[in-house]
C-alpha cells in the first residue's frame, strides 16, 4: 500500500497536463513505512486520518487508495465523487486468516464500499469477488497495479550487499499467511534437489514459522536457507536480479506485485495458476496447480535447466512488466478522474 502511494505521488508529480490539481491530506509519502505500535496505528486509522480527511478542504474527487480505510468515506465532503481502490477481499474469501473480531471489523469496514461512486479493483479476479459482495451498484473499473520498470530493470551495477549462496537461487517474497501456501515449499524443493542437486531458497519478508523453517533447513541445509526482512528498494531490486527464479505458490492474491517486480527485474516467474496471478504474469510466466508440488518443481527445473527458455521468459517478462508500468496506471487513473469530473460539472 505504501508503494502504491509513493508511486502515484511520483507519477502524478511529473505530469504537466494541468487537467486537475492533486493534494494528499496525509502529506508526502515516506520512503519507509513508519514504525508504530498497535495503539498508535489504531488511533491514526480511526481518529487522526478521519480528522485529516474532514478538514482537508473541499475536493471534487476523493480517492482512497486502500479499501481497508473505506470507513473514511463518512468523513469526505458529501458532494465529492468518492473513489476507492480495492486490492483484495481475501479476509472475506479466507475467513480463517483473521480472528473472529478482526473478521467482523473488516466486514464492517468493507460495507462502506457500497457508499462509493467508483470502485477500482486491481484485477478482474478482485472485481468478481467484489461484485459478489456488493449490495449497491457503483461504477467498477479494473485498474491493475504497476511496477517501476526503470528501477527494477536497471543493470546489476549495484549488487546485493547480502552474502548469497553460490547455488541456483529460488526466491520467495511475502508474508506467511495460510493463503500464501508456503507449506508447499518443502516438497517442491525436495524434488528440485533430487533432479538438479543443491539449491538455495532466498526468503524476503515475514520470518518463516519455526516448524516450516526446520523442515526447509533439513532439506536445503542451513547455509542454503537465507531469510531477509523487509529491504530498502535498491536492495530488493538487487535480490530479484541475483535470483534465478521467483516461486509464488499462493492460493489467493488480489494482484500479485512480486510477479510484476520479478519480471521487470529479469527474474523468471513460476507461480500458481490461482486467483489473479495469471492476469499479472500473462504468457511470460510458468504456472502450476497450487496443490501440486511436483508440477511446481517441474516448472523450476525447466527454468534452471533450459537457458533458451529462461531467455524467452526474461524477454517476455520485460514486455509484460512494461504493460504494467506505474505510468500506465497513472494514465488510466487520470482518465477516470477526468470522466467523473466531467460528469460532476454537467
Amino acid at each position: 500500500m505504501l508503494r502504491h502511494w509513493q508511486e502515484l505521488h511520483r507519477a502524478f508529480s511529473g505530469r504537466a497536463d494541468g487537467a486537475f490539481e492533486m493534494r494528499c491530506p496525509l502529506g508526502i509519502p515516506p520512503k519507509r513505512a513508519p514504525q508504530a505500535g498497535r495503539l498508535r496505528r489504531t488511533f491514526q486509522k480511526y481518529v487522526t486520518y478521519p480528522l485529516q480527511t474532514r478538514f482537508s478542504g473541499g475536493a471534487d474527487v476523493v480517492h482512497i487508495l486502500d479499501h481497508s480505510y473505506a470507513h473514511l468515506l463518512r468523513f469526505t465532503p458529501s458532494d465529492a465523487c468518492k473513489i476507492i481502490t480495492v486490492h483484495d477481499l481475501a479476509p472475506l474469501e479466507d475467513p480463517d486468516s483473521l480472528l473472529p473480531t478482526q473478521f467482523r471489523r473488516f466486514r464492517r469496514t468493507i460495507e462502506w464500499l457500497n457508499r462509493a461512486d467508483v470502485l477500482l479493483p486491481v484485477s478482474a479476479y478482485t472485481k468478481k469477488a467484489l461484485q459478489s459482495f456488493l449490495t449497491a451498484s457503483p461504477r467498477i473499473e479494473v485498474v491493475p497495479m504497476g511496477v517501476d520498470v526503470g528501477s527494477f530493470s536497471r543493470s546489476l551495477a549495484m549488487k546485493s550487499t547480502v552474502s548469497l549462496p553460490q547455488r541456483p537461487r529460488i526466491l520467495s517474497i511475502g508474508s506467511c499467511l495460510k493463503r500464501k501456501n508456503l507449506g508447499l515449499l518443502p516438497d517442491v524443493l525436495r524434488r528440485v534437489i533430487q533432479v538438479l542437486g543443491p539449491v538455495a531458497l532466498i526468503r524476503v519478508g515475514e520470518p518463516l514459522p519455526p516448524e516450516l523453517r526446520q523442515r526447509l533447513t533439513e532439506i536445503l541445509s542451513p547455509e542454503n536457507l537465507v531469510e531477509l526482512s523487509l529491504l530498502e528498494d535498491a536492495e530488493l531490486v538487487a535480490i530479484y536480479q541475483s535470483s534465478d527464479v521467483l516461486l509464488m505458490p499462493s492460493r489467493l492474491e488480489g494482484f500479485g506485485l512480486p510477479v510484476a517486480e520479478a519480471m521487470a527485474a529479469g527474474c523468471p516467474v513460476v507461480c500458481s495458476s490461482a486467483s489473479s496471478l495469471p492476469e499479472v504474469g500473462g504468457d511470460a510466466a510458468l504456472y502450476f496447480n497450487p496443490s501440486d508440488s511436483d508440477e511446481a518443481a517441474d516448472g523450476i527445473i525447466k527454468v534452471l535447466r533450459n537457458p533458451d527458455l529462461r531467455a524467452r521468459m526474461v524477454d517476455g517478462g520485460h514486455r509484460r512488466a512494461g504493460e504494467l508500468s506505474w505510468e500506465n496506471h497513472a494514465d488510466r487513473l487520470a482518465e477516470i478522474y477526468g470522466s467523473v469530473l466531467k460528469n460532476k460539472t454537467r
